[in-house]
């Protein structure tokens, strides 16, 4: 709800996953965005059309209201309780969030099945990882620090190092070219893919989060074209 774009599909990976089914976003509410979705590096995928399947079963909004929660936009937690307001996001008799939920995807054995859409029920949305407070919010991730083209490919040593739970990855392009961060354990099995596109030529940071790793030892490899290289960072938590 509210932002400028709904949804962004960032890199050909991301489209071609989208078209090949392999990523999913069906029974969601959308409601209040200039855009519902754009793209960036995805070639022919539409993403506005495609998260408008009739399959996907998600409902899209021009306005905010119309998803019908109350004091949507009063973030929670600002302050400790009593403070607050535990009534802050509940969805009003009538509101589309309380209906719509689907479980017919096997990929969702397993999982409570519920009738609403969305972290509501009937209840406020203030559980554990749900708590998201978007004033506080950070993007991690690919950020390109100069355009200026660089003497030569490098990859360099993560800062802090060992780090926890946060580390940037720094690395150079001197061209366009399609690009390939990964992550791997010790063993050398692939943990995480970070990035996944073409990149032009310049300078990168990405800010790498591990808070879903166990600490430890890991190696990062990245690929551009004919150059490779790899690294090796410290989890220590």
């Amino acid at each position: 709800m509210g932002w400028r774009v709904g949804f962004r599909f960032d890199g050909s990976g991301v489209g071609n996953a989208a078209a090949a089914d392999s990523i999913q976003l069906r029974n969601n509410i959308i409601a209040g965005n200039l855009r519902l979705a754009d793209s960036t590096g995805t070639g022919s995928f539409a993403p506005q059309e495609w998260l408008q399947t009739g399959s996907f079963q998600n409902t899209v909004f021009t306005d905010n209201s119309s998803v019908m929660l109350n004091s949507p936009f009063n973030i929670y937690p600002d302050v400790p309780l009593p403070a607050n307001n535990v009534n802050y996001w509940m969805p009003m008799n009538g509101s589309p969030a309380l209906s719509g939920a689907s479980f017919n995807n096997p990929n969702l054995n397993g999982f409570e099945n519920v009738t609403f859409r969305g972290a509501f029920g009937t209840t406020n949305w203030t559980s554990e990882w749900t708590q998201f407070n978007p004033r506080n919010y950070n993007i991690i991730g690919i950020n390109q620090i100069s355009s200026v083209v660089p003497e030569n490919y490098t990859l360099e040593q993560n800062y802090p190092n060992p780090f926890n739970p946060s580390t940037v990855i720094k690395f150079n392009l001197t061209s366009q070219n399609d690009v390939h961060l990964k992550i791997y354990d010790v063993l050398g099995n692939e943990v995480m893919t970070l990035v996944n596109q073409k990149l032009s030529a310049g300078s990168y940071n990405f800010e790498f989060n591990g808070n879903g790793l166990s600490s430890g030892v890991y190696f990062y490899r990245l690929q551009a074209g004919n150059f490779s290289d790899v690294k090796k960072m410290t989890l220590l938590k």
